[in-house]
């Protein structure tokens, strides 16, 4: 079994000389919506049980709709069509306890939404499973998703590998940020597959589609590397066989 992780740069790659000098989280407020009907990323990414799921009021305790704000960068180009990346922070009256969980959207249509984009999304008709090795929501239609804001800013958490390993469940498709080494010195430009390590847990892919925007940047030696934890199985859909 190849659990080695995967980690994809759908944002432009930040260089840093120190940490974050701030993270902020999205505010979770389903009074937007009817009562009953939002549900969270959380719960829905508990009804997956390792079989593909038909999305709707029985599979969802009554629920139908999600939010959160996209993560993923249409322009950057470094995601599968049809594809965004919606993530969630659920605030607790204890900020230790706030839950973070993404999920991947596969749309019937290219999505237009810019990172930032608060949205909701009506899942109902939607197959949940995993695909690539990522769990997703497939079959939704633009009629689905409403734009409730612009411009928000989603929590990014920094991670070390050794967490990432032995969390990956609380860490796929969301935003991260790695201190790491290449562990290829003269890995070249950031297009393909490039491992990087910290010492802490077995090294990771920083991946780069070739048609991405920044796919012509240089691979640093040493960097703090910002992007969305995902895993990447090339020959099926479930979590063997997987680059994290």
């Amino acid at each position: 079994m190849n659990m080695q992780t995967y980690f994809r740069l759908s944002l432009t790659m930040l260089v840093l000389s120190a940490g974050l000098s701030s993270c902020m989280k999205e505010d979770f407020n389903t009074s937007e919506g009817k009562v009953g009907e939002m549900i969270t990323l959380l719960d829905v990414r508990q009804a997956y049980k390792g079989s593909d799921v038909t999305l709707n009021t029985a599979s969802l305790n009554g629920g139908t709709t999600i939010s959160g704000i996209v993560i993923s960068d249409k322009d950057g180009k470094n995601l599968p069509a049809n594809s965004l990346v919606l993530q969630q922070t659920a605030a607790s009256s204890n900020s230790f306890t706030d839950m973070t969980r993404g999920i991947v959207i596969n749309m019937t249509t290219e999505p237009a939404y810019a990172v930032g984009d608060s949205l909701h999304i009506n899942v109902s008709g939607g197959k949940l499973g995993r695909v690539g090795g990522n769990l997703t929501i497939s079959g939704i239609t633009a009629a689905q998703v409403t734009v409730i804001a612009t411009g928000k800013a989603a929590l990014v958490r920094p991670v070390t590998l050794g967490k990432l390993h032995s969390t990956m469940e609380y860490y796929e498709s969301t935003l991260v940020s790695l201190n790491a080494d290449a562990v290829d010195p003269a890995a070249g430009t950031l297009a393909g597959s490039k491992q990087v390590a910290d010492q802490t847990g077995d090294a990771v892919y920083v991946y780069t589609r070739s048609a991405a925007t920044h796919a012509s940047e240089p691979m640093p030696v040493s960097a703090q590397f910002t992007g969305i934890a995902a895993r990447l199985n090339e020959s099926g859909n479930d979590t063997f066989n997987t680059k994290k």
